[in-house]
């Protein structure tokens, strides 16, 4: 038999958001961090849903990175050319 000792706290987003107005900066980015890896968890779980089952080849796979880094290189690009 187990036992869920995780303390369970129901707030609105206005709460929660009152809370983290009184996080020191370096509570602040602790916690960023911590939503930002919930984030790509949750991205690469949809990611790995879409592909299962999938076939692809080393090939595809290699053209679709090249094709997404280059991509997400001329925004990075246009993004620091209008400051």
């Amino acid at each position: 038999m187990s036992f869920d000792t995780t303390a369970k706290v129901s707030l609105t987003i206005e709460q929660l958001l009152d809370l983290v107005d009184q996080l020191s900066d370096d509570d602040c980015r602790k916690l960023a961090a911590k939503l930002e890896k919930r984030g790509v968890a949750v991205r690469l779980r949809s990611v790995l849903t879409k592909l299962k089952g999938a076939k692809l080849d080393e090939r595809t796979i290699r053209t679709t990175t090249e094709k997404v880094r280059t991509r997400i290189h001329g925004e990075a690009q246009a993004r620091s050319g209008r400051r």
